[in-house]
């Protein structure tokens, strides 16, 4: 299965890179857990730098509010998506 977007393959943009074929070669849930990982380690290093800068919430409470937000939707994914799948790598 192919993901297309408007006529656009997803290769197109990592032309010449080995990781996006190393990715069409993994399965639906390792692929899925792969992404479930890389956006939680994402979020924990948005929210570390976010209590780095926490004037940040007060010299700009909307975009902070929104940005905390999102967050907490990518970790509540995140985490729904790890806890449906089996553990192949403990630890990993």
């Amino acid at each position: 299965m192919q993901a297309v977007t408007q006529g656009v393959h997803w290769s197109s943009f990592v032309k010449g890179d080995t990781e996006g074929e190393a990715l069409e070669e993994l399965s639906d849930d390792e692929l899925l857990r792969r992404a479930a990982r890389e956006v939680l380690i994402t979020v924990a290093l948005i929210a570390r730098a976010m209590l780095v800068r926490a004037a940040v919430s007060v010299t700009k409470p909307a975009e902070f509010g929104l940005l905390a937000r999102a967050l907490a939707e990518c970790l509540r994914a995140g985490t729904a998506v790890l806890s449906e799948q089996p553990t192949a790598n403990p630890g990993k």
